[in-house]
């Protein structure tokens, strides 16, 4: 495994992870106890963020791979100012994430999100899941990628003419392309 850190003012701002084991997670606590400054992570996590040792100006997370809900649930609820999201797998969990795991990860209000990406397969539905997102999470400005939620072309079409007709400033990621609900075009993500 190699890991980069970036420091600035001698403060850990940013920490990158590559490795070509998929077994090889950092583990969140232990990161963040040792760089409490931290703004951006990429990288394949395991752990919870703790109460003793918070995340509390973490704003970019990026993982190639979480080990479990738990990892998920510990990095939305315990990190604040966290903006930006993006989760390609869950490695170990039992079950895809579903409506009742959305419901569990946005008890409340999360104002700071403003982008959400899980990459992987998941049974998160449109009338339950993804309006729950949408309403807890008032910055969110980018929800995706819907494909790999199982969500079909024809419905998500006409989910997206749903969310103008409501006024939702949201855009939604289907198939790597970002469809704009206020009549911009879409623009390719990859």
């Amino acid at each position: 495994m190699i890991a980069k850190f970036d420091i600035q003012d001698l403060i850990v701002t940013n920490f990158t992870s590559y490795s070509i084991s998929a077994t090889e997670f950092i583990n969140v606590e232990l990161l963040s106890h040792f760089a409490p400054g931290l703004l951006s992570i990429k990288a394949p996590l395991t752990g919870c963020v703790s109460k003793k040792y918070p995340l509390s100006h973490i704003r970019f997370i990026t993982c190639s791979m979480i080990r479990n809900m738990d990892t998920l649930k510990s990095i939305i609820k315990k990190c604040p100012a966290l903006k930006y999201l993006e989760i390609r797998e869950i490695l170990l969990n039992d079950t895809h994430l579903n409506d009742a795991d959305i419901e569990d990860l946005f008890q409340h209000e999360n104002e700071h999100i403003e982008v959400l990406r899980f990459l992987f397969k998941n049974k998160i539905s449109l009338t339950r899941g993804v309006f729950r997102i949408i309403t807890k999470c008032r910055g969110l400005r980018i929800l995706g990628d819907l494909k790999n939620w199982g969500i079909g072309e024809n419905s998500f079409l006409s989910f997206t003419l749903q969310l103008r007709f409501h006024n939702f400033r949201v855009s939604v990621e289907y198939d790597g392309v970002i469809h704009y609900t206020d009549g911009y075009g879409g623009e390719i993500l990859r």
